[in-house]
């Protein structure tokens, strides 16, 4: 999965795929459950929707941020596209479209968002910066989104330790357990 950036008049634009072994009407029906989004695409707090529109809040790297879209189409099974309406915070419009991949593999999802970022080139940097870009965010997402598509759940590390963390743990140990304690290195008595 990779992504490919563009930019025209302000406008960037980001494209990725990735092929998800599930069938393709009900990786589309996962999707369209926007409400259900929150639930691996992580930048995403909270998806309300009403009808055709949707309430949207989503964490970026100057805090929370709001917008109201509309879906401009919807083909069930193949393609969903919006655009951000109203007084946006994030003016953007999007597609993502759900094909047959080759030799029964599942389904492709390809998605492509255009946006103007809030700050413009500076808000660009910021995002890139703290690794919150859209590129990589979308690509994060969709392998997410991937994950919990075939096996229901997301793998994270979130709340364990590190393993060096423990083996530095461990290491300190046997060093402490080689260690000759005070009587043995006093003849075996106290002084």
């Amino acid at each position: 999965m990779a992504h490919d950036v563009q930019e025209s008049g302000g406008v960037r634009v980001v494209s990725t795929a990735i092929t998800i072994q599930r069938p393709q009407r009900e990786v589309y029906a996962q999707w369209r459950n926007l409400s259900g989004l929150p639930r691996f695409l992580q930048h995403v707090k909270s998806v309300s929707e009403e009808g055709e529109r949707s309430h949207w809040v989503v964490d970026a790297p100057g805090g929370a941020m709001e917008w109201d879209a509309e879906i401009t189409a919807d083909v069930p099974g193949q393609v969903i596209r919006w655009k951000s309406v109203g007084d946006a915070t994030v003016v953007q419009r999007g597609e993502i479209r759900f094909t047959h991949a080759r030799q029964g593999r599942g389904t492709e999802v390809y998605v492509t968002v255009g946006y103007r970022p809030p700050g413009g080139r500076l808000g660009v940097g910021v995002a890139k910066v703290m690794g919150k870009g859209p590129g990589i965010q979308i690509d994060t997402d969709l392998h997410r989104f991937k994950q919990f598509m075939e096996t229901g759940e997301i793998a994270t590390t979130h709340g364990q330790t590190r393993g060096t963390a423990q083996q530095d743990e461990w290491q300190e140990e046997q060093t402490t357990a080689d260690e000759p304690d005070a009587e043995s290195r006093n003849g075996g008595g106290p002084s």
